[in-house]
């Protein structure tokens, strides 16, 4: 020990040790939370992926009804679509009466498609393609509170297999007004118990 440097106790560095471990654990969970990000992007940064969305008539006239009955609400308001992906459900709101609708896109090539494909539709000034991930944005580009209506379709299998639920919570509590819309507002998991005896 050098002279005029005293030593720790015992459980102070104890502490220390779990704060620094507490620290590593954290800094995995997010390397593995990039990890999956990142493939999320791969895989629907590619069109042929998207198409096969796009082509799920049920799914998209879910969405398209949901919409539909938000019309009201809709009119001269502000909408986040959260992972736009080739901005169908953010031109739907546009249609629908959206006075502006940040169309939020991590994935580069599909920020840039959904970005030609509004100007393509005439949308414009009305549809703002935002190509960061929703934690990346700040208050300087989407003011804080200022989003009357979050849509998004991230849900995947049992409402978490790509991490929709993180990214529209993080929203909610940034950018929705007080008494704003979420669609969907609700889901329901349903199990149902079975027996195969070759299994």
């Amino acid at each position: 020990r050098d002279a005029g440097v005293g030593t720790v106790p015992a459980p102070a560095l104890a502490r220390c040790a779990a704060a620094a471990r507490g620290l590593l654990l954290l800094a995995g969970q997010r390397r593995g939370f990039a990890r999956r990000i990142d493939g999320y992007l791969q895989y629907y940064g590619k069109l042929k992926n998207q198409e096969g969305m796009l082509r799920d008539h049920a799914r998209v006239q879910a969405y398209k009804d949901a919409l539909a009955a938000a019309a009201p609400q809709l009119q001269g308001a502000t909408v986040m679509d959260i992972g736009t992906g080739s901005g169908i459900l953010a031109f739907m709101a546009a249609r629908l009466g959206a006075r502006r609708v940040y169309a939020v896109e991590a994935s580069p090539p599909m920020a840039r498609l959904a970005s030609r494909l509004a100007r393509a539709n005439g949308l414009v000034g009305t549809v703002e393609v935002v190509p960061k991930h929703m934690e990346d944005i700040t208050e300087d580009e989407i003011p804080k509170g200022s989003v009357d209506i979050i849509v998004s379709e991230l849900f995947s299998h049992f409402l978490v297999g790509e991490l929709g639920l993180q990214a529209v919570t993080h929203a909610k509590r940034r950018f929705l007004r007080p008494g704003g819309l979420i669609l969907p507002a609700l889901a329901q998991l349903r199990l149902s118990p079975f027996e195969d005896k070759a299994l």
